[in-house]
């Protein structure tokens, strides 16, 4: 009899493992790495830019001074920048004047540089270039 009862308590046991064992083992519903971000599936994308209103400053300051637009790249470097891509090396990047800098609106980890005749924002953590102003005179 004890024997009987020993095999029937593993039975039962191994029954309540093997069947609680997936729903014991995974997060409640919304609760998992994969619900993190809202509905299973769906992404999103943050896209940070030189605003309109920087700009038409950026283009006026250096209209009213175009002695500090300094020589445009090289064709051969100027082609090599683009968005999602790191500064090509060795690359002369100089800040903006701070009475224009003054005026933009630029956020906390990232820069603002005058590469030639364009200015670049990049995302100081990475140096990956965010975005391009071509054509700054």
């Amino acid at each position: 009899m004890a024997r009987a009862r020993a095999a029937l308590l593993l039975l039962t046991l191994a029954s309540v493992t093997l069947a609680g064992g997936p729903a014991l083992g995974e997060p409640p519903p919304g609760k998992g790495p994969k619900d993190r971000g809202g509905e299973a599936g769906l992404s999103a994308e943050i896209r940070v830019t030189i605003g309109e209103r920087d700009r038409e400053r950026i283009r006026d300051y250096f209209r009213r001074n175009p002695g500090l637009a300094g020589k445009p790249l090289p064709p051969g470097i100027r082609n090599r920048l683009a968005q999602g891509k790191p500064l090509p090396p060795g690359i002369a990047k100089q800040v903006l004047p701070d009475d224009l800098r003054r005026l933009l609106e630029v956020g906390e980890g990232y820069e603002l540089y005058q590469l030639g005749h364009d200015v670049v924002l990049i995302a100081t953590a990475t140096g990956i270039i965010l975005d391009i102003l071509r054509d700054i005179l």
